[in-house]
């Protein structure tokens, strides 16, 4: 059976709007899907099985699963599921990561987790504490009555109270007990993705992130992969961008002083790959920052 594919232009339909929320009072059991954003579901109450590919996994009360558009996933067994979830535009998500990407917690939540579901020894996950789950209850009810008031400035104050929510939840995966972390080698891989974000304007070749991390290149290679879901050049020609676009959205830089300060020799190289990676080039996303 082919995998549904859920549109961004169901979930969003303000053109405007990069965040929604969607409340599940009582989840049923859903088959397999992906779709085209991130989303944040908080496991309000109740409990059931959370299924990705050929994996399954008890969740309940406080459990959080960050999902992203890459990996399918739906619910099974339900006994009295009720969760609230967060869409997020995949571009809302950059831009609250270039506040966060030096921070290893970030990318364990963001970049690791949902490559850890494939494999079986997971056992750890992201709970929050009852305190902290109705601190995220009560920023999420907010965030959405922001979004209700429908203009720009409840667009900016629901984005406001989500990087909160954000914060809060990276904090709390920074400092879970031991027996719920995840295992050595992803806090390792998360504490290299943190140093390159720091470093990603240098001329870095994939011997010196093994190097780095403590690895042999082939080995490096192969793990970095498994973790992230793609080559480490991708990943690092991805961190230049992001560096790129927090320069042209904070300044009125030239492209070529951006390219410069990202790590690209060439600016009509950088503008190429920023227009593959985003869809725009420097200048039209420079301008579209300026209007916001």
């Amino acid at each position: 059976m082919p995998i549904r594919a859920l549109t961004r232009r169901q979930f969003f339909p303000d053109p405007r709007a990069r965040l929604a929320v969607s409340r599940q009072p009582v989840q049923h059991n859903v088959a397999q899907h992906r779709h085209e954003f991130f989303e944040i579901a908080v496991i309000l109450s109740g409990g059931g099985t959370h299924v990705t590919g050929k994996l399954r996994h008890p969740i309940g009360a406080g459990d959080v699963l960050v999902i992203n558009n890459r990996r399918a996933h739906g619910y099974a067994d339900e006994r009295g599921l009720n969760l609230v979830n967060l869409l997020i535009a995949g571009e809302l998500i950059n831009q609250i990561g270039r506040r966060l990407r030096e921070v290893p917690a970030f990318h364990a939540l963001f970049s690791l987790e949902p490559a850890r579901w494939r494999r079986k020894e997971y056992r750890g996950r992201l709970t929050l504490t009852l305190s902290q789950l109705g601190q995220v209850e009560e920023w999420v009810n907010r965030l959405e009555t922001e979004l209700r008031r429908g203009d720009a400035a409840g667009h900016l104050a629901a984005e406001a109270w989500l990087t909160l929510i954000i914060s809060l939840l990276v904090a709390r995966y920074d400092r879970q007990p031991r027996q719920a972390a995840p295992p050595d080698s992803d806090s390792a891989m998360s504490r290299l993705l943190g140093w390159l974000e720091k470093n990603c304007a240098a001329p870095l070749t994939v011997g010196d992130l093994a190097r780095q991390a403590g690895m042999s290149e082939r080995n490096f290679y192969r793990a970095f992969r498994a973790a992230v879901g793609q080559t480490p050049l991708a990943y690092l020609t991805e961190a230049r961008i992001r560096r790129a676009m927090d320069s042209l959205a904070r300044s009125d830089i030239r492209v070529s002083e951006a390219a410069a300060v990202s790590g690209f020799d060439d600016s009509n190289y950088f503008s190429r790959v920023f227009r593959q990676v985003t869809g725009q080039t420097p200048r039209q996303f420079a301008r579209h920052q300026a209007g916001r």
